[in-house]
């Protein structure tokens, strides 16, 4: 189990160090983001989920586009605005999930799932129970494909067998109805079920928002969170948040 914990933690890792030389072009003549820094471990840790079944060696990650923002100005603090909105951009249409799913033999061997069974076993699902699967290659743009054939070689190198059967999948962002299906900012909810495991989140990402204290104590908690678990009182934004 610990070198099952070692090899997910890396992933975010893997991912961030690439946002070093893809944040270098960001950086020249650009106007300077506004936005306040986000915790990289404390939105990872909400965005992950893992599987629970014995036997099996799963991951599922939602990847939210607001990721790339916090990780380019986290790897370098001059990225630029202007550019960084341009990235953004490219990724609106989607939602990237990053998948991987094994199983462990009896000699803990892993018997890693391909791409195409992986698909078949990946859906993500809005609040209202509508299923969507992942987009085929001719539904993603080039430039969104082209990320994925950066990022897939990075994470390989770094995380061998499980990074070379570790996919990058986009679903669509938006409902037939053109409302988000998982807005990081927004209250919600949206599924992800990978094989016979359903992974949910409820949504805001406390990671996005500034942190929120009891009244009472002062203690500090999630600004996704509304009142104080243990005083039962409203939170309110902490001071110099």
């Amino acid at each position: 189990m610990k070198e099952k914990a070692r090899r997910f933690l890396l992933l975010p890792f893997a991912v961030f160090l690439l946002c070093l030389p893809l944040a270098e072009g960001f950086c020249a003549d650009a106007e300077k983001p506004a936005q306040a820094r986000v915790d990289l471990q404390a939105l990872v840790k909400e965005t992950q989920r893992e599987s629970r079944l014995p036997k099996e060696l799963g991951l599922v990650w939602w990847i939210p586009t607001q990721y790339w923002r916090a990780a380019f100005t986290s790897a370098d603090p001059d990225a630029g605005k202007e550019q960084i909105d341009k990235f953004e951009k490219v990724l609106s249409p989607y939602i990237l999930v990053a998948a991987v799913q094994g199983q462990i033999g009896p000699l803990g061997g892993i018997q890693w799932t391909q791409e195409n069974l992986l698909r078949s076993n990946l859906a993500l699902i809005d609040r209202d129970g509508r299923e969507y699967r992942p987009l085929s290659g001719s539904a993603v743009s080039p430039d969104a494909k082209n990320l994925i054939s950066i990022l897939r070689p990075v994470v390989a190198n770094m995380l061998g067998p499980m990074g070379e059967h570790l996919y990058f999948l986009y679903f669509p962002s938006m409902t037939d109805g053109k409302t988000p299906i998982a807005d990081p900012l927004a209250e919600g909810t949206f599924s992800i079920r990978l094989g016979k495991e359903t992974h949910k989140w409820r949504l805001p990402l406390g990671a996005m928002l500034p942190r929120k204290q009891c009244p009472v104590d002062n203690e500090l908690f999630s600004g996704a969170w509304k009142y104080c678990p243990f005083h039962g009182k409203e939170l309110v934004l902490a001071p110099g948040r």
